[in-house]
């Protein structure tokens, strides 16, 4: 894959970090692609408001990926676990979800480590509590 898809990582790793980072209130972040052509991957949002506030910023015509932090009571424990979502809206065009193909397992890798995954095309698919439940 082409160096361009990842010419803008900095800002991206350094939002992955911040949400990896239990001493920080940002529990997400959304990157998405910097133009139609799909080319290269920009952050587009991050923040405090859990998977339901990284909701707001989902669109049917876009290709994004999330990656939220979930802090969970286990007996005397609270966990923390990652999960990582890749949105594919259901108005993209199939030649965009077409250049998806190619690009997904480098994205996938650099999201990694994270607990689960979610494959979303559907904004009902995405939501604090079905992220809990995982």
């Amino acid at each position: 894959m082409s160096n361009k898809l990842f010419a803008n990582w900095e800002p991206i790793a350094e939002a992955l970090r911040d949400v990896r980072n239990d001493g920080t209130s940002t529990d997400w972040t959304l990157v998405g692609y910097n133009s139609t052509k799909m080319e290269t991957l920009q952050l587009v949002a991050s923040g405090c408001g859990g998977t339901d506030e990284m909701k707001q910023h989902l669109s049917s015509d876009q290709a994004l990926y999330g990656f939220v932090r979930v802090s969970e009571r286990i007996d005397e424990s609270d966990t923390i676990k990652f999960c990582f979502i890749k949105w594919v809206g259901t108005d993209l065009r199939p030649m965009s979800r077409a250049k998806l193909t190619p690009q997904v397992g480098e994205i996938t890798a650099k999201f990694k480590p994270y607990h689960v995954d979610l494959y979303c095309t559907e904004l009902e698919e995405v939501s604090q509590e079905v992220v809990e439940a995982l």
